[in-house]
């Protein structure tokens, strides 16, 4: 049936109301009472038929009569989804960057606080040297002293001896002075590095070529490349083997995957590693005077642990790892990538 007005449906319906909505909800509460879904999907009578047809042909009229009512409601629905959307970004981030802010500033006081240990730990060897300096130069200096003492005096008989172990001395004095200068700049240099997110990146770009390069929780699954890891994971990597690593590829990062999981594998088999860490546990004189000296850019496991939740969580809010839904003691996140 085609309906040509507003008032022809209220009088074929015998509606008392003339708002058009209103008209509407009565409307969809008589097709509900003769909708073929209340009879297993069949119409009752024909006459039911009949009426249905007549109610869905007053409902499309009312439609077509105010088209713009459902384009708006949907173009309203669209803009509160991307509002709501928009909000959820946003509180995303600010969470995201609140705690990287927080993590970012307990990682600068521990980092600190590790330059300053260092700095107290060379502390003792110029303490010692300058203490060392000053009597040799002091018993140089004041020879009649030396003369007279019962003990000392030998030392005026062999003078000239005595100035060139007084000359050694002072030479010795001022290289351990530039060694630990160089060694306390470059441990601040190395520390401070930890906290760019260039360097975050690098340890995570090396961390993920060396598991591959070892098959180390790593699998290719429909032509991806997939790595799972933990975080004491990437703890381990980081206190053990990145240094080590850093320095065998010089930092280089526009080595492609391949070339550089290649070259990783290289060094693993050689055994390169292990017998450096060998080497430094051997005991000489020579390994015993280098230990004497706190090792430059050397972190403890707390510092450690902060740089990798912060590593962590910025990969995870951007998207580039997911955290796994494997039970375990320990998160387990996934990252993959294709050939």
């Amino acid at each position: 049936m085609n309906f040509d007005s507003l008032d022809d449906i209220i009088a074929h319906f015998k509606f008392d109301t003339k708002d058009t909505e209103d008209v509407k909800k009565e409307l969809k509460n008589l097709i509900k009472e003769v909708h073929p879904d209340r009879n297993k999907g069949e119409f009752k009578s024909d006459q039911d038929k009949t009426y249905f047809f007549e109610i869905q042909d007053a409902l499309d009229y009312l439609e077509k009569l105010n088209p713009n009512v459902s384009l708006s409601t949907q173009n309203d629905i669209t803009a509160l989804t991307k509002v709501l959307t928009e909000l959820a970004i946003t509180k995303k981030e600010d969470t995201y960057a609140e705690i990287v802010e927080k993590k970012s500033s307990s990682l600068n006081v521990k980092l600190q606080d590790s330059i300053n240990s260092f700095h107290k730990l060379n502390s003792s060897p110029k303490i010692t040297g300058i203490v060392a300096s000053t009597i040799i130069t002091a018993l140089w200096a004041f020879p009649s002293v030396v003369k007279e003492h019962p003990l000392l005096k030998i030392l005026y008989n062999c003078n000239k001896e005595f100035t060139i172990v007084w000359i050694f001395s002072l030479v010795f004095m001022g290289v351990l002075w530039l060694k630990i200068k160089s060694s306390e700049r470059y441990d601040a240099e190395i520390k401070r590095s930890y906290k760019l997110e260039s360097t975050q990146n690098y340890i995570f770009t090396l961390f993920i070529r060396w598991m591959k390069a070892n098959h180390i929780n790593y699998e290719i699954i429909n032509n991806k490349r997939i790595v799972t890891f933990s975080k004491d994971d990437l703890i381990n990597f980081l206190t053990s083997r990145f240094r080590y690593l850093q320095r065998r590829l010089k930092g280089r990062v526009t080595v492609s995957s391949y070339e550089m999981e290649k070259e990783i594998k290289q060094i693993e088999e050689s055994g390169e590693f292990e017998r450096e860490v060998h080497r430094q546990r051997r005991l000489s004189p020579f390994t015993f005077f280098s230990n004497f000296l706190p090792i430059p850019g050397e972190i403890d496991l707390e510092i450690a642990q902060l740089i990798c939740d912060l590593i962590i969580e910025r990969l995870t809010t951007k998207g580039v790892i997911t955290k796994s839904e494997s039970k375990s003691l320990s998160d387990k996140f996934i990252y993959e990538d294709e050939f």
